[in-house]
């Protein structure tokens, strides 16, 4: 079951990861982010894929692949399939800096 589901959840984020760097206020066809990602040449569509789009691209996948792997941490060192955050106090402590940031230091913003 698991071999098979790899090349889909690949491709699906293939894809995902292409339509992001097309997708947004303005369209940007595949053939210009390409020439954006080989030979940039200062135009506004390359600076738009080259200093947002990838950058944002590539920090999602980032952070998508340490939540993941901080949910599967958590779930395997305390041996619980439906293992959480709140679990080990992790909202409560959150929520303890909020409040301290903003009754001992007055961040509000």
């Amino acid at each position: 079951m698991t071999k098979f589901f790899w090349p889909f959840a690949l491709t699906a984020l293939l894809l995902a990861f292409v339509a992001s760097l097309t997708l947004g206020d303005r369209a940007i066809p595949l053939p210009e982010i390409w020439r954006a990602l080989t030979a940039p040449d200062g135009s506004e569509a390359h600076l738009v894929v080259t200093a947002i789009r990838l950058p944002r691209n590539l920090m999602a996948l980032e952070v998508g692949a340490a939540l993941g792997l901080a949910g599967a941490l958590m779930q395997a060192l305390t041996r619980n399939p439906l293992a959480d955050p709140g679990l080990f106090g992790v909202n409560a402590g959150a929520g303890l800096a909020v409040l301290a940031g903003v009754s001992l230091f007055g961040i509000t913003a």
